[in-house]
């Protein structure tokens, strides 16, 4: 009968990969342009393997404009849930605006799966609880969650977000192969913003899944609070990882990455990033930017990340930070500053300034030439990382002196 559900219907009596497109009258566009197309009912559950539903290819598309829409409960939250997939490999999800849901994304025990891509992201919007949550991953190619606006929509406007960005359980991952959250290329990374309680939850048993090039907590530029969020309705935590028995194992999580872009942005969060739990290990934090919370950027809690020690920043100048940490740790140090923050806690690092490798005896160095205006509250922190790959939550913040460059002061080893 040409709806959503009747589509989802024949790609699961097909068996094998079928692909759900759209060819949409323009006759059918509201008044704004969109095509909004009313569920009446949770939709059917995807129980094949290899489909795709790829809301571009309807003619002359443009992003955000095929409208799934779900229903309001007159009793409080939303009546319905969108795709739900179960025992299934190879879903494919591009190009499609869902929005009113409780949950718009669910899926349990399947394979490889992608939300997304640079070229077609998904909007998920006004949800009850969580935008895409997905349980008892086992993957062998490459799953991504990419290119998508998840709690705000293309306006840059939080109206209604829900609990949970992404929601992972029991996700695991071949080293080749990791799972991809966010990207390098450009409108690669999510935009994930206006959850209330966290931006990226993963629980209980996970590996190899790297977060990269996202912003978690922002406005669509990472620059500023989303419309519609006030500061005392802050959103807690940015990312959250957390074992819940010590039977169980999260490991080789990676949250941004040694390559230009690869960092996260992480603001108007409490916290910036949390790892709880003893049973967290190789967890590497890289590049990331995270300012503007009002808690500390990093936490460590209950031996997660084998209770990585912070660096010690021991002098700070525009040409010259050097400090101590363990031998071989790889020090990154950033710029702290409160400028466009509410109330901003110094354990924090909104700028990369460089990295730094410390010797055999624990001393690290990083020279340059510094851009720092030493305003009022500006200072410099750092994170140092083990050659396993843990990391440490933040150093005590430093303020900055100024002096004129030498040659001496620009001549250091270790920094790279």
């Amino acid at each position: 009968d040409g709806s959503i559900s009747n589509a989802i219907d024949q790609a699961n009596f097909c068996n094998g990969p079928d692909s759900i497109i759209f060819y949409l009258p323009d006759s059918e566009r509201n008044i704004v342009g969109k095509f909004v197309i009313q569920v009446q009912d949770n939709l059917p559950t995807f129980f094949d393997d290899g489909t795709v539903i790829d809301g571009t290819t309807q003619p002359n598309y443009t992003f955000g404009e095929i409208v799934i829409d779900g229903a309001d409960d007159p009793n409080g939250g939303k009546l319905f849930n969108a795709f739900q997939i179960d025992d299934v490999g190879g879903t494919e999800i591009y190009g499609l605006h869902l929005r009113d849901f409780q949950i718009p994304i669910e899926g349990g025990i399947i394979g490889n799966i992608v939300v997304g891509s640079a070229e077609k992201g998904n909007i998920i919007s006004r949800y009850d609880s969580i935008g895409i949550q997905l349980s008892f991953l086992q993957a062998f190619d490459q799953s991504r969650i990419q290119g998508n606006l998840i709690g705000i929509d293309e306006e840059g406007i939080v109206d209604g977000g829900g609990i949970i960005g992404i929601f992972l359980s029991q996700a695991s991952f071949s080293a080749n192969e990791p799972l991809l959250i966010g990207g390098t290329q450009e409108e690669g990374g999510n935009v994930i913003s206006g959850n209330i309680n966290t931006q990226v939850y993963i629980v209980s048993e996970a590996d190899n899944i790297r977060i990269s090039g996202n912003k978690l907590g922002t406005d669509l530029d990472g620059l500023n609070l989303p419309i519609g969020l006030e500061q005392d309705t802050a959103q807690i935590i940015g990312i959250l990882v957390q074992t819940v028995s010590t039977d169980l194992f999260i490991d080789d999580i990676t949250i941004g990455g040694d390559e230009l872009g690869e960092g996260n942005i992480i603001a108007y969060n409490r916290f910036g990033i949390g790892l709880l739990g003893a049973n967290i290990r190789r967890n590497a934090i890289l590049r990331n930017r995270i300012h503007c919370g009002t808690q500390t950027g990093i936490i460590l809690l209950q031996g997660a990340n084998q209770n990585k020690e912070a660096p010690i920043i021991i002098s700070a100048t525009n040409q010259l930070i050097q400090g101590v940490a363990n031998s071989l740790d790889i020090v990154e140090v950033f710029l702290n500053t409160p400028e466009n923050c509410f109330n901003n806690q110094s354990s924090q690092g909104k700028i990369f300034l460089g990295r730094a490798r410390a010797d055999q005896q624990g001393v690290w160095a990083l020279p340059g030439n510094f851009l720092i205006s030493g305003d009022a509250g500006d200072c410099v922190t750092a994170t140092a990382t083990d050659p396993e790959g843990n990391t440490s939550g933040y150093s005590e913040c430093l303020s900055i002196e100024f002096e004129e460059p030498t040659r001496d002061s620009l001549d250091v080893p270790n920094a790279f």
